[in-house]
């Protein structure tokens, strides 16, 4: 299906695929692959979306993004002039790139705008947890905004944040800053706390939202809690020498653990509460090393990030660090990624290569199968939502459904 290089969108109801292939996108059954209707989609499809309302594509040439309705497939026109990239957040289609970023609402008929932001980056911008709200980030002298996604309107406004995590019951925001991230009230952008740094460009909440955290460019671990009461703060030494450099810090699903790497050193397991060191993550080869927290909290998945690396290993731990098993067997020479199915039951691993995905039991390591049937790298991989299935495609643009229970 599709073209080498291309992107592919499943139907809400999950029983249609959307497939880019050169001019024009592609939608075929599910369940065997007919196709069912092609759709002209201007010079050339390369990123598609299907949301309830919109299947939408971007257009090469010009750039744009061009519109179907998601049910009928009716052409619904072409929105976002000059907007490479796009997204559906609820009932709103946002498009964005280079300099701005569109608003527009979704109903019956063609994507209609209700508002324009100038913004600075292609991705800055962040919908809060009820899709309600829109962070844009500050763009040159303009201030960063909260937009309220129903009518387009400024609700609050802030100096200098590029960046921004909402909590998860949207209540508070983290604010990214040249000079640290600062905690914020919802909807009134209203200052809770400040905590210095150096320059930030991502904060992560746990999954209960009573705590935060991030590594400045630095290489400085800070974890606070929700009002900013500093639990951790580590990286330099009284005399300011770094000691060693962190970054991407990940929390366990249920928030009571940071997972976070630190160059040249094993990766650390912290407790959320204090920040006391739980445990050490070692054992590979290298020193580059990344960490993946298998949904339920049950296992931290290591593996290398470097290439070419010949560690092609994975190592699962309990979240207090206790091993659990290595999954060995890939060949090639590198990892290209490392997915977990979203109830957390599975892990499936590609390396560069080796044209076999490989699944393995998060449980215990043990291997669930080799996949064959594909001639080129695998560039994406998904499980679908029950974790009984995963999808590959590959650079050759074959796309193949596996079952996993049993691996198959």
């Amino acid at each position: 299906l599709g073209a080498p290089g291309g992107d592919a969108a499943l139907s809400p109801a999950g029983d249609r695929v959307a497939v880019t292939a050169g001019d024009a996108v592609i939608v075929h059954a599910l369940a065997d692959g007919a196709p069912l209707a092609r759709l002209d989609a201007g010079a050339g499809a390369l990123r598609v979306r299907w949301s309830d309302a919109v299947l939408a594509a971007r257009q090469g040439g010009e750039v744009a993004i061009r519109c179907w309705d998601a049910r009928t497939l009716a052409p619904l026109g072409v929105v976002g002039a000059g907007c490479p990239e796009h997204a559906v957040v609820g009932d709103r289609l946002l498009t964005y790139g280079y300099a701005r970023l569109d608003v527009h609402a979704l109903g019956d008929g063609a994507p209609r705008l209700v508002a324009s932001r100038p913004t600075d980056y292609r991705d800055a911008h962040v919908a809060s947890p009820d899709r309600a709200l829109l962070f844009v980030a500050a763009m040159k002298d303009r201030p960063a905004e909260l937009v309220r996604l129903a009518d387009g309107e400024t609700v609050a406004t802030c100096a200098g944040a590029t960046a921004a995590a909402f909590a998860p019951d949207g209540a508070r925001v983290a604010t990214c800053h040249p000079d640290g991230v600062v905690i914020r009230t919802v909807p009134e952008l209203r200052e809770v706390a400040r905590l210095p740094a150096g320059a930030v460009i991502r904060v992560v909440w746990s999954a209960r939202g009573d705590a935060l955290a991030f590594a400045d460019a630095a290489d400085t671990l800070v974890l606070a809690d929700r009002d900013g009461h500093e639990r951790v703060r580590r990286g330099r030494d009284a005399d300011g020498n770094l000691r060693t450099g962190y970054a991407w810090p990940v929390f366990t699903e249920d928030g009571a653990r940071l997972v976070v790497r630190a160059t040249g050193r094993p990766l650390l397991v912290l407790a959320t509460a204090d920040g006391a060191e739980v445990a050490r993550l070692g054992g590979h080869a290298v020193d580059h090393v990344g960490q993946l927290v298998v949904p339920g909290g049950r296992r931290i998945a290591t593996h290398a990030t470097v290439s070419p690396s010949q560690d092609l290993v994975i190592k699962l731990w309990t979240p207090d660090g206790a091993p659990i098993a290595t999954c060995a067997g890939h060949v090639g020479t590198s990892w290209w990624h490392v997915v977990a199915s979203p109830r957390g039951g599975w892990l499936c691993s590609v390396s560069q290569g080796d044209p076999r995905p490989r699944l393995w039991r998060s449980d215990d390591g043990a291997p669930g199968g080799a996949l064959p049937g594909h001639a080129g790298l695998v560039r994406a991989t998904v499980f679908t939502s029950d974790d009984d299935a995963v999808v590959t495609l590959d650079d050759a643009g074959t796309l193949a459904a596996w079952d996993v229970a049993p691996a198959s």
